[in-house]
């Protein structure tokens, strides 16, 4: 069985969050680190449970180029999916990571552990023999265990660091057990502070911080774009400037759109992206789909493998098409980012009770900044859905344009991040070299 072909041994390992699009991010970010760097990059160790191996199949099994760099690793998903299947809950997500994340690192630190090899198979199915020494760097997409590995560097790349996600829960008294806040925080402190290098998006979680409270939207497309300028001037203004973190543009590239007129009606229509965190929003997205398909009008998308009933099937690169007019979701930066990038007016749930608190925050910062609202689901009728894509879509525009002026790459977060690690890695390398 053939080895890695990698001339200087270095491999990259995931770490990601719960759900569909941490997953897809890390393999993102690790294959752009890869093509940046060329031989001196391996492959892409992904840890999967679940349906994460076949969304990884379906995001890149069109492109053998990356698909044959991803290995998938189900006996580090195992040993991770009580921090994963619990994130769909917060308050037992505490609790898991209170009692069982330092357990649970040291079994990750053990199979990842020096001298061992581990057969995994790529994406197309072919098996390979991973040697462990060969992982030295590890991409964190919001995962919560620890690899103990001296010999490795730590990159994070995500919403929100889970501390500070944490702290404000704490300063706003959210109904959370509160010796669990105070255990989780130091935990994911301490893990934290072994991050090499942490990216966050310029539009995060907690962006609503820098950012007025009642500021009135402006339905005039003009007035729109100047509200958006001055509110994307005051997010710049307000953000940290410690150092310690380095903001980036959204992180999930623009999607190429894909050949979809056999499926797709000569109408306006409206994509219903479902969570892949098993929160169960979906009976609730279903209740607003449905007072919109009673009123007639527009066309209703979904996920590919959504079992949503009368909605049309389709990948989300969909959202190119201008006949795309809105996103409607729970409040994750998966969606968020696509709506960034496509300048499609993005309609969010409110939070549920006992709901994690970012989807409580990125429901702040999508109202605040105007590139979208909060909806029930008895309210979204297509005459008040087009007046309200009329009011979002000249912010969403303004602030995509601005986001690609200010970091100059497209707004391309994930070719961000990666071109950034890879400059480290290269550097790295030479450091060793020289001192070889």
């Amino acid at each position: 069985m053939p080895e890695l072909n990698n001339t200087t041994n270095r491999d990259f390992l995931v770490l990601p969050a719960g759900g569909n699009e941490p997953v897809i991010m890390g393999a993102r970010i690790g294959a752009g680190v890869h093509d940046e760097i060329g031989s001196a990059g391996g492959r892409v160790i992904m840890p999967v449970v679940g349906r994460q191996a076949a969304v990884l199949r379906d995001e890149f099994g069109n492109r053998p180029e990356i698909a044959r760099r991803i290995l998938l690793d189900p006996t580090a998903g195992e040993i991770l999916s009580p921090l994963l299947a619990s994130q769909g809950d917060f308050a037992k997500h505490l609790g898991v990571i209170g009692t069982q994340q330092e357990e649970i690192s040291a079994n990750l630190s053990g199979h990842y552990g020096a001298g061992r090899t581990h057969t995994l198979h790529t994406l197309d199915g072919q098996p390979v023999d991973m040697p462990t020494d060969h992982i030295r760097e590890v991409i964190v997409t919001g995962g919560r265990a620890n690899l103990d590995r001296p010999d490795t560097r730590r990159h994070f790349a995500f919403p929100v660091l889970l501390s500070e996600l944490i702290r404000q829960a704490q300063e706003d008294g959210l109904p959370f057990d509160g010796s669990d806040l105070k255990a989780t925080r130091a935990i994911m402190k301490a893990a934290e502070s072994t991050y090499t290098t942490t990216f966050i998006p310029l539009v995060n979680t907690l962006s609503y911080r820098a950012l007025p409270e009642n500021s009135v939207l402006s339905s005039n497309p003009g007035k729109a774009r100047k509200h958006a300028r001055e509110l994307f001037s005051q997010l710049i203004a307000n953000q940290p400037t410690d150092g310690k973190v380095v903001f980036a543009p959204p992180l999930k590239e623009a999607l190429p759109p894909i050949d979809h007129d056999e499926l797709l009606q000569d109408i306006p229509s409206i994509y219903a992206m479902l969570s892949g965190t098993g929160r169960g929003s979906e009976h609730v997205i279903e209740t607003a789909l449905g007072t919109i398909a009673k009123n007639g009008g527009l066309g209703i998308l979904t996920n590919p493998w959504s079992e949503l009933e009368g909605a049309t099937k389709i990948s989300p690169r969909v959202l190119t098409d201008p006949r795309v007019i809105a996103i409607l979701s729970r409040a994750g930066w998966g969606t968020g980012w696509i709506a960034q990038n496509t300048a499609t007016p993005w309609f969010v749930l409110p939070a549920e009770p006992g709901d994690d608190p970012e989807i409580l925050y990125n429901n702040k910062v999508i109202e605040r900044l105007g590139i979208g609202r909060v909806v029930k689901p008895g309210e979204l009728t297509p005459k008040k859905l087009l007046q309200a894509v009329a009011t979002h879509r000249p912010y969403m525009e303004e602030y995509r344009d601005l986001m690609r002026l200010h970091f100059g790459n497209g707004g391309n977060g994930i070719a961000f991040v990666a071109k950034s690690i890879a400059k480290s890695c290269l550097v790295r390398n030479s450091v060793t070299t020289s001192g070889s």
